[in-house]
């Protein structure tokens, strides 16, 4: 198997000093963990809807548009964002290379996403009943997105966020971590992340899709998991 950064240099310049003291606060990483897991049951959801669009020929109009705007908001705008935004550009200035490194795979594979987002959106809004072709380019962009996603967030939890963990000062990932509070509460504003917490819990409900609830963090940037 292809490593997932085959093609990224994987390990920070060279830095004077020892190795940063684990944190003892919340990690911003451990927020971003959190997020998955509700990322991840939307995905699931999607995946119910595609089973329905290629035996029944059928999409629910508002349910796919309420993902689309589920994922454009709370995983693009907000969990993305706070990647990009602070996360990202926090280890750069670590030693990551900001070209060819692993944070650069990450934003490709977000744009990536987008796209398909986008043909999941164009899918469901070309299908009513009396034209159901449509149905099938549904099920191909799901399956692309999902499969993207699902992979995507392994690379990040099993080798971007550890080494995030043992490079960056706790100091500097409690700044990270206060930039996801903002992000939460100056940029999407506040009820934002609640509002797309209920809609995952209730498409969730509908299509049969359990969550796997994540622990609460203490302190943390507005999210309420549980």
């Amino acid at each position: 198997m292809t490593h997932p950064f085959a093609h990224a240099s994987m390990r920070p310049a060279p830095a004077c000093g020892a190795a940063p003291e684990p944190s003892a606060g919340p990690r911003p990483t451990d927020v971003l963990r959190d997020e998955h897991r509700v990322v991840e049951r939307a995905l699931g959801v999607l995946e119910k809807m595609a089973d329905v669009a290629a035996t029944e020929r059928r999409i629910d109009a508002q349910d796919a548009a309420d993902a689309v705007d589920f994922l454009r908001t709370f995983l693009d705008a907000c969990h993305h964002g706070k990647e990009e935004g602070a996360l990202f550009p926090a280890m750069e200035r670590h030693g990551f290379p900001a070209h060819a490194g692993p944070t650069e795979v990450m934003r490709q594979e977000h744009v990536t996403g987008r796209d398909y987002v986008g043909r999941i959106e164009a899918a469901a809004r070309a299908w009513s009943p009396a034209h159901t072709a449509p149905a099938d380019a549904f099920v191909a962009a799901v399956g692309g997105f999902t499969e993207l996603l699902r992979d995507h967030i392994a690379k990040e939890e099993q080798v971007l966020f550890p080494m995030a963990e043992s490079v960056l000062p706790p100091a500097v990932q409690a700044e990270v971590f206060a930039a996801f509070a903002q992000r939460e509460t100056g940029h999407m504003g506040a009820g934002t992340h609640e509002r797309y917490l209920a809609m995952a819990e209730r498409l969730g409900a509908k299509y049969g899709v359990a969550a796997e609830l994540p622990p609460r963090r203490a302190g943390g940037c507005g999210c309420s998991h549980g």
